[in-house]
């Protein structure tokens, strides 16, 4: 019988028993609802201003639950990696209130592209609900098509980490529209969304004309936003002009002021370390060679470079000197051609170092080369020649430093910044470009970077001279007084010079009837009628000939938009998110 009774006791004990626990598990579902934070309503208000500007008006219904919190923050994204480069809005007019209108403290601060408004007190708390009404201008969110001017933006964005529970968006238009004149449309939910809003309206005057646009949308879960698309006429909001976007570009890529920074510092950098000393006198006429250089050492100091017919010249030179004999060797047959011997003579060796080795290199041991047997092999040989003729001209106290490793220096570190600009590819291509800009304004301004010594200006003026003497024409001449007199010899000691400078037939020319022997350190016996003029034209062939012979290298392998067109939620300016603290 007790345990029967025990039985109906609990029994009849059980509906009170299920009943308390709905109750607990209802006070505990309450509890954790309350505790939640949620938006229970966030209307943005956007005016369209005519000169293409927005005025913000952000009221948000925040409700903390039962969580004791000092308010919130807004994080509004200004910073775009857009048009090639960083794109900025630009955001003003502040103002953060209740729904009261009483101001509400906030401080700002800018992080990761974002201006973040942390909006409350940190000595007071706050919880159950909260209004804030946050007011701001944006300029420049408009995008500019050839037909129409489209706002592209994210009202609510899709960062907010809590539920928002009504969702409500309104354009309003500053000078009322035709609706045939405005293209609209709203999208809800994820990043990349392209379901439409709930709910959208078009609100008329008496007029009919088009006075405000208004979007809804309900219960958007944490990281969903809306994001509206309108379209205007051409000429409803102000455009700015091409240089208004050139300068808007610059602020947000301050970049591209990198080529123009450069520039400037290597200009100043030229004019302290690469300017020349001024010459003592203006250029006057010179008419004998310089003495002690090679014409490859001239070709430097007068450009500042060596060129491969420099080279050649001095195989003239080495002639005329007595180093060697140029024979001219006719080719046979429908395509004709020729090439050249040199012979040794000798075994005199030229007191100018760059000669002298230019001698060796040519021969290597044996009395005979013809041209045709150094290509493919000398141009080892031509650039150590030219980089020996560098250090000469330094260490003669021509140049300041060796130019051409003045030069490298500047090739190196311009190569170095316009590298960079390849690992600047992922920050747009205006980095990349200006990069690459920098790179190259080191490199060209560091080519003329070497600096002649007086001494070196001096030579320089000495050899202008030279040339000016050599290319004068014959009317001309008389103003000479004290010209030396025309002879074989005075052509020979000017020839190779001459060639330097590309004067060879000019220089050829004025000897006519005076040069009429062929000399003894050339022989060509295709030659008829031999004449000073006819010479230096054979021997400008030679010197080509020579140039190519000498510089050519064995070739190497080589082997055989608008929110309209594709739009979606969070595409546009605008958004971000939010939370509390």
């Amino acid at each position: 019988m007790k345990i029967l009774f025990s039985v109906k006791s609990i029994l009849r004990r059980l509906p009170v028993v299920f009943a308390a626990i709905v109750l607990a598990f209802l006070v505990t579902i309450n509890s954790a609802h309350a505790s939640e934070e949620r938006i229970k309503n966030y209307q943005v208000d956007l005016t369209l201003n005519q000169d293409s500007s927005i005025d913000i008006a952000e009221t948000i219904d925040y409700d903390f639950g039962i969580l004791q919190k000092h308010g919130i923050f807004r994080n509004i994204p200004y910073k775009y990696s857009a048009r090639g480069g960083s794109f900025k809005l630009r955001i003003s007019d502040i103002s953060v209130r209740d729904e009261l209108g009483s101001n509400i403290n906030y401080s700002k601060s800018y992080s990761g592209g974002d201006l973040v408004l942390k909006i409350g007190d940190a000595d007071v708390s706050v919880t159950g609900e909260r209004t804030y009404v946050i007011n701001y201008k944006v300029e420049r969110a408009i995008n500019y098509f050839s037909d129409y001017d489209e706002l592209y933006f994210n009202a609510i964005g899709a960062e907010w980490t809590i539920p928002i529970e009504k969702a409500e968006t309104n354009i309003n238009f500053n000078q009322p529209l035709a609706e045939s004149e405005i293209k609209y449309a709203c999208y809800s939910g994820s990043y990349g969304s392209d379901l439409d809003c709930a709910d959208q309206k078009l609100n008329k005057n008496s007029a009919g004309d088009v006075e405000n646009i208004s979007f809804n949308q309900s219960d958007l879960s944490a990281g969903e936003g809306m994001t509206v698309v309108v379209g205007t006429p051409k000429g409803y909001l102000h455009e700015p002009s091409a240089f208004e976007k050139f300068v808007g570009t610059l602020k947000d890529n301050l970049i591209l002021l990198l080529p123009v920074f450069v520039f400037l510092i290597m200009i100043r950098l030229w004019a302290k370390r690469g300017r020349d000393p001024k010459a003592r006198g203006a250029v006057v006429a010179e008419f004998d060679p310089p003495k002690g250089i090679s014409t490859a050492e001239a070709g430097m100091i007068v450009r500042e470079s060596i060129k491969n017919n420099d080279v050649s010249a001095m195989i003239i030179k080495l002639a005329v000197d007595g180093y060697l004999k140029i024979v001219k060797i006719e080719k046979k047959g429908i395509l004709g051609g020729g090439d050249y011997q040199l012979e040794r003579i000798g075994p005199g060796v030229p007191e100018n170092s760059i000669e002298s080795k230019l001698l060796e290199k040519i021969f290597d041991g044996s009395k005979t080369k013809k041209l045709s047997e150094l290509k493919n092999k000398f141009f080892k040989d031509l650039a150590e020649i030219k980089s020996d003729v560098a250090k000469k001209v330094a260490a003669d106290g021509f140049f300041a430093k060796n130019p051409t490793s003045v030069r490298a220096t500047y090739v190196i570190i311009g190569g170095v910044v316009a590298g960079l600009a390849f690992l600047a590819a992922g920050f747009g291509f205006l980095y990349s470009i200006s990069l690459g800009l920098a790179g190259a304004i080191i490199i060209v301004i560091g080519y003329f970077m070497p600096a002649k010594t007086v001494v070196g200006v001096e030579q320089k003026r000495y050899l202008l001279g030279l040339r000016e003497y050599i290319n004068i024409a014959e009317k001309d001449r008389i103003k000479f007084h004290n010209a030396p007199q025309k002879s074989p010899k005075h052509f020979e000691a000017l020839l190779p010079f001459a060639m330097v400078f590309g004067l060879e037939r000019e220089w050829g020319k004025q000897f006519e009837g005076i040069y009429t022997t062929q000399p003894g350190w050339y022989s060509d016996s295709g030659m008829a009628g031999f004449n000073s003029y006819l010479f230096a034209s054979s021997l400008h062939d030679f010197n080509s000939v020579a140039a190519t012979s000498l510089s050519s290298a064995p070739s190497s392998a080589s082997g055989g938009g608008s929110g309209f067109s594709g739009g979606g939620a969070g595409g546009g300016f605008g958004g971000g998110g939010g939370g509390s603290w």
